[in-house]
């Protein structure tokens, strides 16, 4: 059996060994709380897209006529001759303090990964990755193109098919349209006010059609969705509501 003397010195090292321990374990502050909701603030603002006469217009595979004239801008589609409609980045940006989200609605015929990508990171650089990033494309077939990087099938030299509809992949392009989306997105958040919400949903099926009519036997008439949901904000002023945005959802591409 151990002597007194050596319990007490096994029983003092281990006090000695527990308080270093104790004294390299690092002291973490406690996370900060999060922050309240508070009211419901909106802001809408539209920035072109920095992109010039002459680039591409994404969405479907066009041959080049014989009067096409060419740019440094078009690779493989035909190069656009002018601007019916100014292709924008609109951003609806709504927050309850805790929490920050913003819609973009993008001129485009649809997004990319590596465009989400840029735009998030150029949000965080701008101070602004509190904020919830959702990017839409209002699906036009008249908007610039160039945008998307090339998807290539079962090899690296396999077929890609996206540069047929996308014309080839340009990061100049992307970049100034990463620009644009950032600075909606900025002009947005910085001038938050006061809104009300309203939801409403109605029957749309009278709009409302399949393109692929056959797949009725299938899923059944009733596997349409045809309701039609708007949400609408309006500004919370001294005067009364002001109209500012409106989201809307219907399906008309099945």
């Amino acid at each position: 059996m151990e002597s007194k003397s050596a319990q007490v010195k096994s029983k003092s090292m281990l006090v000695l060994l527990l308080v270093g321990v104790a004294a390299c374990t690092p002291v973490t502050e406690p996370p900060p709380p999060a922050p309240e909701p508070g009211p419901l603030r909106a802001q809408v603002s539209t920035r072109p897209l920095d992109l010039p006469v002459g680039i591409a217009m994404g969405g479907y595979l066009r041959s080049r006529p014989r009067s096409d004239p060419g740019s440094p801008w078009a690779k493989q589609l035909p190069a656009s001759r002018g601007v019916h409609t100014e292709p924008t980045a609109l951003a609806l940006v709504l927050s309850n303090e805790a929490t920050t989200v913003a819609f973009v609605r993008l001129d485009a015929c649809l997004t990319s990964r590596t465009l989400r990508s840029r735009v998030r990171t150029a949000l965080d650089a701008a101070g602004l990755s509190d904020v919830e990033l959702f990017l839409h494309a209002s699906h036009s077939h008249a908007a610039p193109a160039r945008f998307m990087p090339p998807a290539r099938l079962g090899s690296a030299t396999g077929t890609d098919f996206v540069s047929l509809i996308m014309d080839a992949y340009d990061a100049v392009a992307e970049a100034r349209m990463t620009d644009a989306i950032v600075a909606a997105i900025s002009e947005a958040r910085a001038g938050l006010v006061p809104v009300s919400l309203g939801v409403a949903t109605a029957d749309g099926s009278d709009f409302n059609g399949d393109r692929r009519c056959e797949n009725d036997p299938v899923y059944g008439r009733e596997f349409r969705d045809t309701d039609f949901t708007v949400v609408r904000l309006d500004a919370v002023t001294d005067a009364g509501p002001k109209p500012l945005a409106a989201l809307t959802h219907f399906a008309m591409h099945e």
